[in-house]
């Protein structure tokens, strides 16, 4: 007799089965994609778990999807191991230097995509990172309102907020709008997110705007890192 419960465990079986497709697809390893599919068929497994297992499942793969996207390998990823003394954040230790293929000029990010800083200085098993909390480092950008609308402008940090400079005095920003590098720097390649844009208010450039930017997170909250090869260096 099908009872409720076993049809929802059913129709929670089969979301397994599509979400373990897709992983097979994208070559998410086939022992742990094996062991997976195993698991699932344990009679003891109750609803709340297999629906945990399901979600676990997603998360790894939307992992490796942004991994792939982004040229991020897990060799690469790094731990934060210290500030240096009295940057105040602008610059930091990882622990991934050569001897882990790293370069000056490797882009650093955090979470999906987010731009966190960029290698400065590179020794045998560490590295110097130059974030983006340093008033120094300039990115080219583009601030998208919406699909037709794209403004370019300079992101920087200017000792107590983030914004992006410069801006032509027809832009405009709606809740939507985000920044995003541009590449037209030559220094970081295009796509890399930098945070979404608030308001506008004018630029010290006559003629021209700024927009305050907040980004997605906070310099004391990140603890590990991923490296993306630097393409314009190779």
């Amino acid at each position: 007799m099908i009872t409720k419960t076993s049809f929802k465990k059913t129709g929670l079986i089969l979301t397994f089965l599509s979400v373990f497709l897709v992983g097979f697809f994208l070559k998410l390893g086939w022992d742990s994609a094996i062991l997976a599919f195993a698991e699932i068929f344990n009679p003891k497994i109750n609803e709340n778990e297999l629906q945990s297992r399901i979600i676990r499942l997603e998360e790894t793969l939307a992992s490796k999807s942004w991994r792939d996207n982004f040229g991020v390998k897990a060799e690469n990823e790094a731990e934060i191991i210290g500030f240096l003394i009295g940057s105040g954040g602008k610059k930091v230790f990882i622990n991934r230097g050569s001897a882990d293929n790293l370069s000056v000029g490797d882009w650093v990010i955090v979470s999906e995509n987010t731009l966190f800083g960029r290698v400065e200085r590179a020794e045998k098993d560490f590295s110097v990172v130059k974030t983006i909390f340093d008033p120094s480092l300039k990115i080219a950008t583009r601030i998208q309102a919406d699909p037709s609308l794209i403004f370019n402008g300079v992101f920087y940090f200017d000792g107590s907020r983030f914004v992006v400079d410069f801006l032509p005095k027809e832009t405009e920003i709606s809740e939507t709008a985000f920044v995003e590098t541009s590449g037209k720097d030559g220094v970081f390649k295009s796509g890399f997110y930098l945070g979404s844009a608030s308001s506008l208010e004018n630029s010290s450039e006559v003629n021209l705007k700024k927009a305050v930017v907040e980004v997605p997170f906070k310099i004391g909250e990140i603890f590990k890192v991923s490296i993306v090869k630097n393409i314009f260096s190779q």
